[in-house]
C-alpha cells in the first residue's frame, strides 16, 4: 500500500515551490489543508499543474 501523507508534508519533502504548491490546490477542489494523498497522487497534480497555460484574457 501507498504511503500517505499530508499535502503539506509532500510539498515540504519535496522542496515543492510555494507558487507551483498554490496552483496545484487551486486546480484541485479536494486539496483541503492536511489532505493526505499518495506520492503518485502528489506527484500527478503537481505535474499537472506545472503544465497550466496562462493566457490573457
Amino acid at each position: 500500500m501507498d504511503e500517505l501523507k499530508s499535502i503539506e508534508k509532500w510539498a515540504e519533502e519535496k522542496k515543492t515551490p510555494a507558487w507551483l504548491f498554490a496552483a496545484a490546490k487551486a486546480i484541485t477542489p479536494t486539496w483541503g489543508e492536511g489532505r493526505e494523498v499518495s506520492e503518485a497522487d502528489f506527484d500527478a497534480v503537481i505535474d499537472r499543474a506545472g503544465k497550466l497555460e496562462m493566457r490573457p484574457a
